[in-house]
């Protein structure tokens, strides 16, 4: 599976909404906010919102889209869209300057250094705006999301109580940005 990453451009908020209920469709519980049902309702000027102010990665594969669902020969061959994540600025944060959230990648795409590939854009962008860290949050009981974040370098701290609802209790997790590719 070939993979490349790109950050969104602010005029992209359709990939961002098709990517983002992907996401929350999939793994309801590995996310904080509304749910489904809100995210989908939310009208075209919430999701242009959402790309002027943070950015957003997404993750495609070359080769990912042969699936029974190709109705097609295009269809079959054309790249898929197998992963998304959101970097922001961490305000006021001793934790951390760069803060990653609705990190997602399809259950098809894991397992195949996709996790890798998305730090490494990561920390560019980060090296770009002169952070030296970043940080995210995993839910208790999300032991998979963990392991693969530990693999590439990020440290779990302390449980921390959600800052309001319906964001629940998390575990933060930091790591310093590489300082080159």
């Amino acid at each position: 599976m070939g993979l490349t990453v790109r950050w969104l451009d602010r005029d992209e908020w359709p990939t961002l909404r098709e990517l983002r209920l992907r996401a929350v469709d999939d793994a309801p519980d590995a996310f904080g906010g509304p749910g489904y049902a809100a995210e989908a309702a939310e009208a075209e000027d919430a999701w242009r919102e959402r790309l002027t102010t943070s950015d957003w990665l997404v993750v495609t594969a070359d080769d990912h889209a042969r699936h029974e669902e190709a109705d097609t020969e295009s269809e079959l061959n054309a790249p898929t869209t197998v992963g998304l994540l959101c970097l922001t600025p961490r305000m006021g944060d001793e934790l951390a300057a760069g803060w990653i959230y609705s990190w997602w990648i399809d259950p098809r795409a894991r397992g195949r250094g996709t996790v890798g590939l998305m730090v490494d854009a990561v920390d560019a962008r980060c090296r770009q705006r002169g952070w030296t860290t970043v940080g995210l949050g995993t839910f208790p009981g999300n032991d998979a999301a963990r392991r693969a974040f530990a693999r590439v370098g990020f440290v779990a701290g302390a449980q921390q109580r959600g800052k309001l609802p319906p964001y629940p209790d998390f575990i933060p997790m930091t790591r310093q940005v590489a300082e080159h590719d």
